[in-house]
């Protein structure tokens, strides 16, 4: 499976390619009536309104039931009502579909010991006008180790929205789109994860903002020919790896966003990655600020700009370009780095603040 394959290569430091999605025509998402579900530990009046009631073993099943009805008829809106769905299986989503929950208080859950490779919420062919809004998804890592468990999947995905969702304790990713272009990812938080939101294999136009990664592997990743999204105003704090990642990624902005306390580096650009633009970020209390480098037999990271950061207490550098060249670094603030800078050959730097803080 892609998905595998991408894993693998996610944690052996490469970058996984595949194939530039097919484009999916607009479409309108008709106004239907609304499709509501409860589940077992739902308050007596809410289940009392609800079209579908979950047993509390395999909810999926009512939450499916709703999805296929609104489906069949164009598109629509099916509402969790607040409680903890038990999840035995991927729910597949439709074009046109909103899956929408009461926030937090709306719980979709993994169930004990799945014992098998899945996800919570699942794009499974190519569509487009989907949300997914106000739920909390929980992986439940600690009964599912051994396990490659997603909590939403998408391959492809396009034109949808993905808002307000609480990520926590997945064995891979917190959200994974593959292969699609046109989306909104906002104000969703990701901890215990593997990979908080990634983006791979030729995505694109898509605009992630105002998201926090806490206490994953990695925050956020953009790899295997990923292009042209935006990155902005995001928190990625205390992940074990890279707050964020590109990797064979290129011509993404990556602008304005934070990352504190990263194990790795706050930005950790590599293999072939190219024409980044990298502006008025914060990246301080990691291991590395920014380090730009290669592995293997790919190309270097070339032709990036580095403008404007703050990259400040760093255990080693501030900067670190190994095997990278072409790159134009100005105007960062680099000061009280433990190894100071190291700039590499070939690269354009000037007008950097440099020394102790």
């Amino acid at each position: 499976m892609l998905i595998i394959a991408v894993v693998a290569g996610l944690l052996l430091g490469s970058c996984v390619a595949g194939t530039p999605p097919s484009p999916t025509p607009d479409t309108i998402i008709p106004q239907l009536k609304t499709l509501v579900v409860a589940a077992k530990d739902s308050p007596a009046a809410d289940k009392a309104k609800a079209d579908f009631v979950g047993d509390g073993a395999d909810d999926q099943v009512e939450i499916q039931k709703a999805v296929n009805l609104a489906g069949s008829a164009g598109g629509g809106t099916v509402l969790l009502l607040p409680g903890t769905y038990i999840l035995g299986d991927v729910i597949d989503l439709m074009p046109n579909i909103k899956l929408i929950g009461q926030g937090d208080l709306t719980v979709l859950k993994v169930k004990n010991n799945l014992g098998r490779n899945s996800s919570l919420l699942r794009i499974p062919t190519a569509m487009s006008n989907v949300e997914i809004s106000n739920l909390a998804l929980d992986g439940n890592k600690s009964n599912n180790e051994g396990f490659i468990i997603t909590g939403i999947e998408a391959q492809p995905l396009s034109k949808s929205l993905i808002s307000n969702i609480w990520i926590k304790d997945f064995t891979n990713h917190g959200i994974e789109l593959v292969g699609s272009y046109d989306n909104k990812i906002v104000g969703v938080r990701v901890t215990g994860s593997n990979v908080g939101v990634s983006l791979l294999s030729f995505s694109y136009r898509n605009v992630i903002i105002g998201n926090v990664a806490e206490g994953n592997i990695t925050g956020f990743s953009i790899a295997s020919d990923s292009y042209e999204n935006t990155i902005t105003g995001n928190l990625a704090k205390n992940n074990s790896a890279s707050g964020f990642s590109l990797c064979s990624a290129y011509r993404n902005t990556i602008s304005n966003n934070t990352a504190i306390g990263n194990e790795g580096a706050g930005l950790r650009a590599q293999d072939n990655s190219e024409y980044n633009i990298i502006t008025n970020n914060i990246f301080n209390g990691g291991l590395d600020g920014i380090i730009l480098t290669t592995t293997g037999t790919y190309e270097k990271s070339r032709y990036n700009t580095i403008e404007g950061n703050t990259a400040t207490g760093n255990s080693r550098y501030g900067i670190f370009l190994q095997e990278a060249t072409g790159n134009q670094v100005k105007r960062n603030d680099l000061r009280g780095n433990k190894s100071g800078n190291m700039f590499g050959t070939g690269n354009i730097v000037a007008d950097n603040i440099l020394g102790p803080k």
